[in-house]
């Protein structure tokens, strides 16, 4: 029979050795990350659609308003603003040496085969033509 008083000072150690990293922990880990950008140019304007794992968004930005685990097309659709706004403000696109200026439009969503994701159609004015 174990005594309270050598369970306080095991519960402590275990603790301790937690804390300082000296137990091994289950490591937790999914799909790196993919993401499917497909442009058409047409003189100086191009049209774009960017497909990105909600998984991903999640991480991000957070979609699942509810906690339930599951994203829903409504919680997609209510976070279309942020979506936009968090994916256009990490691309860039240029053409002779022009910035082109981003346009979210409108959005949807797609099952591939790992998953599914959101598909972020998009415009780029790029105040001249754009040679592809």
């Amino acid at each position: 029979m174990i005594r309270p008083a050598v369970i306080r000072p095991a519960l402590f150690l275990a603790a301790l050795l937690a804390y300082c990293g000296l137990v091994a922990t289950p490591a937790l880990a999914h799909k790196p990350s993919d993401s499917y950008l497909t442009f058409r140019v047409a003189e100086s304007t191009v049209k774009g659609q960017w497909d990105i794992a909600l998984r991903d968004l999640e991480v991000a930005i957070g979609l699942d308003a509810n906690d339930d685990g599951e994203i829903t097309w409504g919680e997609v659709k209510a976070g279309h603003a942020d979506i936009a706004s968090y994916a256009l403000s990490r691309l860039t696109l240029k053409a002779d040496g022009r910035s082109c200026t981003l346009h979210a439009g409108d959005q949807q969503v797609d099952a591939h085969s790992d998953g599914t994701y959101t598909v972020l159609h998009f415009t780029a004015d790029c105040g001249g033509d754009v040679a592809v």
